[in-house]
């Protein structure tokens, strides 16, 4: 058998490198798709935790406490219960303010004197003013 010219053994051996590179950068793919699909995972995961814990620390109002849906009707209230206006107190718990004793609820932002919170109850939900003091 004849030795191959020397121009076709240089391409062979240019093929076998190709190769070897393409199957070198295909496992370096690959690597980095299993790290990447791993991270994923892990972050799932996390996630999934968080959403369990927060769920496993239902807060509720304890005590007879008002929320309105404004912060001047919570003032309004305020002055009104302050003042024993019954008739104020009658009119802004028919419009602009409700019982929220028993309800679940979260925080939005927390102040001195009141806090602004998202109530849950019925399968709803609504942003209400609140004394501070309902929620300790």
């Amino acid at each position: 058998m004849a030795p191959k010219p020397r121009s076709q053994s240089g391409l062979l051996l240019l093929r076998q490198m190709a190769g070897f590179y393409s199957a070198v950068d295909s496992r370096r793919l690959q690597a980095e798709r299993d790290r990447q699909a791993a991270a994923a995972q892990r972050a799932q995961k996390a996630t999934l935790a968080l959403e369990q814990a927060q769920t496993a620390t239902v807060r509720r109002i304890s005590g007879a406490y008002v929320g309105c849906m404004t912060k001047a009707a919570l003032d309004e209230f305020t002055t009104a219960a302050v003042n024993n206006d019954l008739r104020q107190i009658r009119a802004l718990t028919s419009t602009f303010c409700t019982s929220i004793e028993g309800m679940e609820y979260s925080i939005v932002s927390q102040g001195l004197m009141t806090s602004q919170i998202r109530a849950y109850g019925n399968g709803n939900s609504a942003l209400l003013w609140t004394p501070s003091e309902a929620l300790r």
